[in-house]
C-alpha cells in the first residue's frame, strides 16, 4: 500500500532501497521537527496579549467596515478590565479575552474561576466581572458626552490549543470561545444602532478628535 507523506510516495508496510529507507526516516524526522516547532510557536502564543491579536482580528472580519475596535488604554476601565472595546451596529462591547486555558468553572459572581488545559490548573480573576466593570465605566462615559448606549460585557477564551473551551460556569452569559465567534456575532441583531451612532461612539475614544 502506498501514501504520500510530504510529498513522497512511500510503502506503507514495506521498503524496497536503502534510499526509500533513508528518505522515510527523514520524512519522519522533519515532521517530528515542524510539529515541535509548532508546539513551541504556539505556546509561546498562549497570553492574553495574543489572544487579544487573534479576538481583535476575527471581530475586525466579522464587523467589516461598519464596526471600530478600540484597545486597552484608550477607553476608560474603572474598576474592571477589558482588553478591547468592540464598536458595531451590532452593539457596544467590553472584550476580555483569555490566552492560556480551555478548561473554565466558576461563577458570574466568584472572585476567582479555576481555568486549566490537560496538564495545569490555575485561578485568575473573574475575568466576566472584569469586564463587566470596564462596560460601566464606559456606559458612564459614554452618558457624559450624550451617547445613551448600552454597553456589554464578553469574554471570549482564546488559547490556540483548543479553540472549543469547555465550561462549567454558574450563569455564564457571554462567555464563548474563539470558535464561536462567528456564530455569537450572527446571533446578534443587526438593528441595534445605525452607522450614524456607530460612528459617533468610536469618535468619542479618538484621541486625535
Amino acid at each position: 500500500m502506498e501514501f504520500n507523506f510530504f510529498g513522497f510516495h512511500l510503502q506503507l508496510w514495506k521498503l524496497h532501497s536503502a534510499k526509500e529507507y533513508i528518505t522515510f526516516a527523514l520524512s519522519l524526522a522533519g515532521g517530528l521537527v515542524l510539529l515541535i516547532l509548532t508546539t513551541k510557536r504556539w505556546g509561546k502564543s498562549r497570553n492574553d496579549e495574543s489572544a487579544t491579536e487573534r479576538v481583535g482580528k476575527k471581530l475586525r472580519g466579522l464587523g467589516g467596515k461598519r464596526c471600530a475596535l478600540v484597545p486597552a488604554g484608550e477607553f476608560p476601565q474603572g474598576r474592571g478590565f477589558a482588553n478591547l472595546l468592540f464598536i458595531s451596529t451590532r452593539g457596544v462591547y467590553t472584550v476580555r479575552c483569555i490566552g492560556w486555558g480551555y478548561r473554565a468553572s466558576g461563577s458570574l459572581r466568584a472572585r476567582e474561576w479555576r481555568v486549566g488545559d490537560a496538564k495545569e490548573e490555575r485561578f485568575i480573576p473573574n475575568p466576566y466581572a472584569q469586564a463587566t466593570l470596564a462596560s460601566e465605566a464606559v456606559s458612564a462615559y459614554l452618558a457624559d458626552k450624550g451617547l445613551n448606549v448600552a454597553v456589554e460585557p464578553l469574554v471570549v477564551f482564546a488559547d490556540p490549543f483548543q479553540n472549543t473551551p469547555r465550561f462549567s460556569l454558574e450563569g455564564g452569559a457571554h462567555t464563548i470561545g474563539f470558535a464561536e465567534l462567528k456564530s455569537w456575532y450572527r446571533g446578534l441583531s443587526g438593528n441595534t444602532l445605525d452607522q450614524e451612532t456607530v460612528a459617533n461612539v468610536a469618535k468619542a475614544f479618538d484621541r486625535k478628535a
